[in-house]
C-alpha cells in the first residue's frame, strides 16, 4: 500500500512539475528578445559548467537586459557549449515573461530534454512505484490465517508463489537503482 501511495505522490508531483515547467511559461505573454550574450561559467568551481545567457528586451527606451543562468549544470563542458552554441550573440529568441515576476523570463519553450527531465523522472518512478505497490496489494491482501493447520501457507499458495513475489519486487527495486544510476549519468 505504501509504494501504491508513494507511486501516486510521485505521479502527482511529475504533473505538477510539468505544469510550472512546460505548461504555464507557454501561456506567459511572449516577446522578441536579442541575445545579446551567451556563454558557459564555472559557478561551483571548475569541474561544474553552466549556460549563462543574457536578453535584451523591450523596444528603444523601455529596454532592459535580463541575465538568465539556468538552475542545472553538468561537469561536461561540451553538454553546456552545445546548449550555449543554440543561442549565438545577435541571434532573435521568443522568450515568455512571466507576469507576476517580470525577471522571470524563459527561453526554452519546446519540448526539450531540459524541461522534460524532472518531469521524465519524477513520472518514471511514479509509474515503478505504483506498479510495485499494485503487484504487491494483488499478491499480499491480508487473509485470516486457517488455524486448523499450523504454520501453513496461506489457502492457495505455494512456497514458489511467495518466492516469485519476492524476486519480483526485488527486481523492481534494482530496477529503480538502475534509473537512478542512469539519470545521474
Amino acid at each position: 500500500m505504501i509504494f501504491l501511495v508513494i507511486g501516486v505522490g510521485l505521479l502527482l508531483g511529475a504533473a505538477y512539475a510539468y505544469d510550472r515547467i512546460v505548461r504555464q511559461p507557454r501561456a506567459w505573454p511572449q516577446s522578441d528578445a536579442l541575445v545579446v550574450s551567451s556563454r558557459v561559467i564555472n559557478p561551483r568551481g571548475p569541474a561544474h559548467y553552466a549556460p549563462e545567457l543574457i536578453f535584451r528586451l523591450g523596444e528603444a527606451e523601455s529596454t532592459r537586459d535580463v541575465r538568465i543562468a539556468p538552475p542545472w549544470s553538468s561537469s561536461s563542458y561540451n553538454v553546456v557549449q552545445s546548449h550555449v552554441e543554440r543561442f549565438p550573440s545577435g541571434a532573435r529568441v521568443n522568450v515568455a515573461v512571466n507576469p507576476a515576476d517580470p525577471s522571470d523570463v524563459r527561453y526554452d519553450l519546446t519540448l526539450s530534454v531540459e524541461n522534460l527531465l524532472v518531469t521524465g523522472a519524477l513520472g518514471l518512478l511514479g509509474l515503478v512505484f505504483a506498479g510495485i505497490g499494485v503487484i504487491a496489494g494483488r499478491f499480499w491482501r491480508p487473509r485470516l490465517p486457517d488455524w486448523s493447520t499450523p504454520l501453513a501457507l496461506e489457502p492457495g499458495r505455494t512456497a514458489s508463489d511467495a518466492t516469485r513475489v519476492a524476486r519480483r519486487v526485488g527486481m523492481a527495486f534494482v530496477l529503480i537503482g538502475v534509473i537512478i544510476v542512469a539519470i545521474g549519468a
